[in-house]
């Protein structure tokens, strides 16, 4: 029986830690929408009421590791491009079989300026990749939405290198990653530059036949060299409390990277705080409690 007990502790514990690639839930799309939009960055970029996402990203830089929404970097720690996940909420329609290796991704990253900088007439782009592939991280044969997904940008064609820029003092610079869905429709865009370059997302939109709904994720985070010189406008912090379904937040406790603070802290700080020690110290209480638990019945039992 003892060993049945301790089989069941491993199984459960293996459980918590599968968590970590488990579906997000709509809170988690919710709080992605405020934290854009509190930013100032959707809408204008996007028009009002388009952008609905249907995954979610985890993006993480080569030694710095997996970063928050709206964290702040600096120019070395951004020198190569970021490692990106991807996991899809199931469909409204329960076709959850969906096989979204065979879906081709456009990359975008823009530089939309500092918060305030009336930026929908210009922006810059930074990296620009499309055909890229979505590839099952546990090698999956018919992935579903039940697992994560790794998007190889080394898989696709590259326009425009990845090379962030952040000019010193300026303050911190708003760079968004849109993943855009590739549709029969899309037309490749027929220039290549490999600097970065003045761009606008809806003439681009409209050179490669993609509309707002066909972005089916969204990040943002923050680039600043050095000690900002000019004041920026501030941003308001997301009150994950007025959020759509904020009650799920708590069927997802190893995300809590995303769930913000409701205290004044900026959304950028809130997450950087919350990332990585509270979630471990949670999950291994969790898992502390199951074991402690399962061997004091093992040893009533065989008392």
């Amino acid at each position: 029986m003892l060993s049945q007990l301790v089989f069941l502790t491993l199984a459960l514990i293996s459980s918590a830690f599968a968590q970590d690639n488990a579906t997000y839930g709509p809170y988690q799309l919710a709080a992605t929408r405020a934290h854009l939009s509190q930013a100032g960055i959707i809408p204008p970029l996007l028009p009002n009421g388009t952008f609905e996402p249907l995954a979610y990203v985890n993006v993480s830089f080569p030694g710095v590791g997996q970063i928050g929404l709206g964290q702040t970097l600096s120019p070395d720690q951004v020198q190569q491009p970021p490692n990106i996940t991807v996991t899809f909420l199931p469909s409204e329609s329960g076709n959850d079989s969906v096989d979204y290796r065979t879906l081709k991704t456009m990359v975008v990253l823009e530089d939309v300026g500092t918060a305030g900088f009336d930026f929908p007439l210009g922006q810059t782009r930074t990296w620009l990749v499309y055909d890229a592939s979505l590839q099952g991280a546990d090698g999956c044969s018919n992935c579903s939405y039940k697992d994560y997904f790794t998007l190889a940008t080394d898989s696709g064609t590259t326009v425009t290198d990845f090379h962030p820029l952040a000019l010193s003092g300026n303050g911190p610079n708003r760079y968004v990653l849109l993943l855009f869905g590739q549709t029969t429709e899309f037309r490749p865009p027929n220039t290549s530059i490999s600097v970065p370059v003045d761009f606008t997302l809806q003439s681009f939109m409209n050179e490669t036949v993609l509309s707002p709904q066909d972005v089916y994720a969204a990040f943002y985070f923050d680039l600043q060299n050095g000690t900002a010189t000019a004041s920026a406008s501030p941003t308001s912090p997301v009150i994950s409390s007025t959020l759509a379904d904020h009650a799920a937040s708590t069927l997802y406790p190893t995300f809590s990277t995303y769930a913000v603070s409701e205290s004044g802290a900026s959304a950028s700080t809130t997450a950087s705080r919350t990332s990585g020690a509270e979630t471990i110290l949670l999950r291994w209480e969790g898992i502390a409690g199951l074991m402690v638990g399962a061997v004091a019945v093992g040893w009533l039992i065989q008392g």
